[in-house]
């Protein structure tokens, strides 16, 4: 089981921005059980869309993220490495966010509605792929904890209240 690093005691470690993974990294046997464990933890968990690996104490580029594009069937949780992302449009949507790091909030976010994904998976093989809705959401909020930005940073922007009022929340609950 991953154990997953909270704001609550990391939160300078969540807010330093991953490390590219080089092709020799890659093909590590370490990188790929890292994804691996990951994969099963996003497959696994009925609550959790996505996962970044610095959510779990390793500050690298990369990420698992569900695919909900397909109605009716189980997503596919997909791993994504050096991720480059492109906000497509100027279509927008607030909804309610959370993320395991940060324990016990949530609150609206507006993201775009359509992005651009380009990634490397676990084979070195390079994809570009067009997403929207809900699974463009997910991609932007992990895509964001490898820059260094949580949730709650976007929360102000949408809803009003402050980092500060949403962290100072956080710490009396």
């Amino acid at each position: 089981m991953l154990k997953i690093v909270t704001v609550n005691k990391n939160e300078k470690f969540l807010r330093q921005k991953s490390e590219i993974v080089t092709f020799e990294q890659l093909r590590t046997a370490r990188v790929q059980s890292l994804i691996e464990e990951m994969l099963q933890h996003v497959s696994e968990d009925d609550g959790e869309a996505g996962l970044s690996a610095i959510q779990i104490g390793t500050p690298l580029q990369i990420f698992i993220f569900e695919n909900h594009s397909q109605k009716n069937e189980k997503p596919e949780a997909i791993p994504v490495i050096n991720p480059e992302l492109k906000l497509l449009g100027n279509a927008t949507e607030i909804e309610t966010e959370g993320c395991v790091s940060i324990p016990k909030i949530f609150d609206k976010v507006e993201r775009h509605k359509r992005v651009s994904l380009s990634y490397i998976t676990p084979s070195g093989k390079k994809i570009k792929k067009t997403y929207s809705g809900f699974t463009a959401r997910i991609i932007q909020h992990e895509y964001d904890h490898l820059q260094g930005v949580l949730f709650t940073d976007k929360i102000a922007k949408s809803s009003g209240k402050t980092h500060q009022e949403t962290k100072t929340n956080r710490e009396t609950e």
